[in-house]
């Protein structure tokens, strides 16, 4: 299994979260869950998105095994324009 790390930060987009069905949508048409998605922050726990509300995350370094990207819309804090 292939497990897919989303980075999310502060204040994250959800539109950005699209791209977890593609990952859906394959798991459905090969019959087997072929991949796992995972949300991950840099120290785990609830993120806050734009429109108010939390998600779990894990932290980062967990799994090892991860391949990891960033949704559009999303962006760290310390690069945020006020």
């Amino acid at each position: 299994m292939h497990t897919i790390g989303f980075v999310v930060f502060p204040d994250f987009h959800l539109l950005g979260f699209v791209a977890v069905s593609v990952f859906e949508t394959a798991n459905r048409v090969l019959g087997e869950p072929s991949y796992q998605v995972t949300l991950l922050s840099d120290a785990g726990g609830l993120v806050s998105a734009s429109a108010g509300f939390r998600i779990e995350t894990q932290p980062f370094g967990e799994e090892p095994s991860t391949r990891s990207c960033s949704p559009p819309g999303s962006r760290p804090t310390s690069r945020r324009r006020h």
